[in-house]
């Protein structure tokens, strides 16, 4: 077998849901003699021995009040302030948020600059390129698209016209 065992029957494996026994020969013999997949596999097991065995005393117990007050604090502060090393906050290298922001501002406007003429010059091809739309029953012909012979796209009245057309006395409703 050149491939290792799929993770999905490894989990089952560790699980318990699947046994050794459900699986086809080949990777029964894999499992047996691949180091990597038996440590996987041993490794998984091991993680749902744990899992199995907490009880109540590993629940999550809840904060001291302190560490809620000191989130609602560091909400309320104004990100853009210097702060001093070790407190709590963002912390940019050279000063503080403000400072970079004042630092870098002209490479944003000039990145912003040169999207937008970007996107008007994008525009403008596209513009230039749109589709000739011609209207029907007349002789304006279409541009020749890629490949296109002149002339392929050209429109022609219709000899003669559909029943359900109701225009200029003619067809239904007339």
């Amino acid at each position: 077998m050149t491939e290792h065992l799929d993770p999905a029957d490894l989990a089952e494996l560790s699980l318990g849901t699947a046994a050794e026994a459900d699986l086809d020969e080949e990777s029964r013999r894999h499992l047996r003699d691949c180091a990597q997949c038996g440590r996987e596999l041993e490794g998984l097991r091991r993680v749902v021995r744990a899992a199995r065995s907490a009880g109540p005393a590993d629940l999550l117990r809840a904060p001291p009040g302190r560490v809620w007050e000191s989130i609602a604090r560091d909400m309320r502060a104004d990100p853009l302030d210097s702060r001093p090393a070790g407190t709590a906050g963002p912390v940019v290298e050279g000063g503080s948020l403000r400072q970079a922001w004042r630092r870098h501002k002209p490479l944003f406007f000039l990145a912003t600059a040169c999207f937008l003429a970007g996107a008007v010059a994008g525009g403008a091809v596209m513009w230039r390129n749109r589709p000739a739309t011609a209207v029907p029953g007349t002789r304006t012909p279409a541009r020749p698209a890629g490949r296109c012979r002149p002339g392929a796209g050209t429109l022609r009245p219709l000899s003669r016209r559909p029943p359900w057309f109701a225009g200029r006395g003619e067809g239904v409703g007339a």
